[in-house]
């Protein structure tokens, strides 16, 4: 990784990010959330697209012990450790307060569809308001969230705040392609988390995401990630 690229990640805190955030929707602009953990860099140095839809984000966000360690013994950059699912969490309470629309891209691969994750968050937050859809096929999303978000019918959709768990690379590649169309709204891509939060899969103890462990506990339960970790790493 270029000092270029270290110089991405935030220094901000979990509330100084979701101030941007806010500001974001005050003014009815893009802004686009990275969480980088340790796949993001192995995936971005083999991976030209992708290393560049993720160079255009507004922010890049630490989400992983090991890469803050890396970051501080290797770059002397010292950045706080913030976790994509907590900090969407909390996006999502941001919108949820100014009125707006959360809008939920959610993979044909998930565990967890769009009506289960829009159930959870209707229970956690009532009256939030919630588009999206399921996607049987890659792609379609882009155009669907297009045609709604766009085409002098922007207003719908803001202020918002776009979720994508269509994982790495493809996950980035779709918000930065609805930055370029002028979509505005807070987007972050966010992996696993509806999973977590219809509770189709478990998260790490409290204890262990605050002392840093989380990977640890999501290689023990999930061994086969082991294998995916290495095979970005070496390939």
């Amino acid at each position: 990784m270029s000092n270029t690229y270290v110089k991405k990640f935030s220094k901000d805190s979990l509330q100084e990010i979701l101030r941007k955030g806010e500001v974001s929707l005050e003014q009815e602009s893009s802004f686009r959330i990275a969480t980088v953990n340790p796949e993001y860099v192995f995936e971005a140095r083999k991976n030209t697209s992708f290393s560049q839809a993720l160079s255009k984000a507004d922010v890049w966000i630490c989400d992983g012990v090991g890469l803050q360690w890396w970051l501080f013994f290797r770059f002397g950059k010292k950045v706080p450790r913030i976790t994509g699912a907590d900090l969407a969490w909390e996006m999502i309470r941001l919108v949820w307060k100014k009125g707006g629309y959360v809008i939920l891209l959610t993979s044909p691969k998930g565990l967890s569809s769009y009506e289960e994750t829009k159930q959870v968050l209707h229970k956690a937050f009532p009256g939030l308001q919630v588009q999206g859809k399921n996607w049987r096929e890659r792609g379609d999303e882009k155009d669907w969230i297009v045609e709604k978000g766009g085409g002098g019918s922007k207003e719908v959709y803001e202020p918002s705040l776009i979720l994508c768990n269509f994982g790495i690379p493809e996950q980035e590649e779709i918000l930065l392609y609805l930055q370029t169309q002028g979509i505005p709204g807070i987007m972050m891509g966010i992996g696993g988390s509806f999973d977590y939060w219809t509770g189709k899969q478990k998260r790490a103890p409290h204890w262990m995401r605050r002392v840093g462990l989380e990977w640890l506990w999501r290689f023990t339960r999930h061994p086969w990630r082991v294998k995916r970790f290495f095979q970005r790493m070496f390939r």
